[in-house]
């Protein structure tokens, strides 16, 4: 049999004063391609290897695809563009390499060693960079050089596409039935896909627009932002920096930073967004509920038509606009909230407390405010009917609503007790420094 070439996965960076590595794996057959190659100078060098000399050459190799297959592209070093195929023409694959030597010859020996392999592997047309690096030595220097290679496809709507590249960008804009992106080192861009998306980078950014599917964006370092996306699910996280959605029509909504800010707008279904340090702003959200959690880091929300849970170690908490129930707490921060209201519950160590409830606020069932360190306000509609429950240690306790009292009430600095209306569920306010104020608003 036939010794099968082996394939370089990783291109030396050929910076290294003693010497740089490249990780090889078996390969598969070479399939020839017209191209033409050109060489050039630069400077470069490797202890005392000078590689002055840079070979390119560019292959176009037909492809044999159509909608509805899987296509996988593979490259170590470099991008990888899937596009649309113009109308009229043949799907094709277009492979750029680029290398170094000590002289033209040898940078184009590093050439010749490498050229794009073809396999069909369980249902998928696989193309990738085959070939092994050239080793060069000068004394106690040795680098093993191999091409930096840039693939672009230009194919028909519809495929089934995985493209994957080392250290590189990669950029899937072709109408593309699914697409599974995946990047060592490099940023990963993707829109117009018809079903279900999948794209990861240890390092880069993530851009994602006009999805119909599943949605799975994730980056150790860099900003992951996804807009118009429709499906069962959108889920984003980046270790390290910001997250943004806009237009995102979803049963479940995940959006994780550990260190970063998230952004969202105009969004559909059940969200769970946390930073472990950022802030959080959501702007316009229409679902059955909502979570947010920051460590250290403001909340706010605005046009929101969800049940609420809003919690900070370390920021205010504003929420302005809303429907449903809201439950916020802030260990150190001010908590705002306005909106109609169908259950409340606010509570911050060391923070004011300030809510409106506008009318159609209903109280079905208790209503708390506590603050540790600050004073308490609640504006309610007229008519309003409760029982309040009113204490703070240190300030004074005001009510605007007529109040009922019991038999044998006895007035107390700091407390109020009685029936507001016809009764009915508790509204308990407590402070432990600072006024509490009750408003009735006509």
């Amino acid at each position: 049999m036939k010794p099968m070439p082996r394939l370089a996965l990783t291109y030396a960076s050929l910076t290294s004063p003693l010497s740089a590595s490249l990780l090889l794996a078996v390969g598969l057959p070479m399939l020839a391609g017209c191209g033409s190659s050109r060489t050039g100078n630069v400077g470069m060098s490797v202890g005392s290897i000078q590689l002055n000399a840079t070979a390119q050459r560019e292959d176009e190799i037909p492809l044999t695809v159509a909608g509805g297959d899987r296509l996988r592209l593979s490259t170590s070093f470099g991008n990888v563009d899937l596009r649309l195929a113009p109308a009229g023409t043949s799907p094709i694959l277009r492979a750029s390499f680029t290398t170094h030597g000590r002289t033209d010859e040898e940078a184009r020996a590093v050439l010749d060693r490498f050229s794009i392999a073809h396999t069909t592997s369980e249902g998928a047309q696989r193309y990738a960079v085959a070939g092994e690096p050239l080793t060069l030595r000068d004394g106690a220097s040795t680098v093993s050089v191999a091409p930096q290679v840039h693939l672009v496809a230009l194919v028909p709507a519809g495929l089934h596409a995985e493209l994957e590249t080392k250290s590189g960008a990669i950029l899937c804009q072709a109408d593309c039935a699914s697409a599974d992106l995946e990047s060592s080192y490099g940023s990963v861009t993707a829109s117009g896909v018809r079903g279900d998306l999948r794209a990861q980078t240890r390092s880069g950014s993530v851009a994602i627009t006009d999805v119909l599917g599943r949605v799975e964006a994730r980056t150790d370092y860099g900003r992951v932002g996804v807009e118009r996306v429709q499906g069962a699910s959108c889920e984003i996280f980046s270790s390290s920096g910001a997250l943004e959605l806009a237009s995102v029509d979803a049963a479940r909504i995940d959006a994780k930073t550990s260190y970063g800010s998230i952004e969202a707008r105009d969004l559909r279904g059940v969200l769970e967004a946390e930073s472990s340090s950022g802030s959080i702003t959501v702007a316009g959200l229409d679902g059955a509920s909502a979570r947010l959690r920051s460590g250290y880091g403001n909340l706010n929300v605005e046009d929101a038509r969800a049940d609420l849970s809003l919690s900070t170690a370390s920021g205010s908490i504003l929420a302005r606009a809303v429907q449903g129930v809201v439950a916020a707490e802030s260990n150190y921060g001010r908590i705002e909230i306005d909106g109609v209201l169908a259950g409340l519950s606010a509570k911050s160590a060391s923070g004011a407390i300030q809510v409106q409830a506008a009318n159609g606020s209903r109280m079905a069932d208790e209503w708390e405010l506590r603050s540790g360190y600050g004073r308490v306000d609640i504006a309610l509609p007229a008519g309003c009917a409760f029982e309040l429950d009113a204490e703070t240690k240190y300030g004074a306790v005001s009510c605007d609503f007529p109040i009922l009292v019991e038999a044998g009430y006895k007035p107390k600095s700091g407390r109020l007790q009685g029936k507001v209306g016809s009764g009915g569920p508790r509204l308990l306010l407590r402070s432990s420094s600072g006024a509490i104020e009750v408003q009735e608003v006509r």
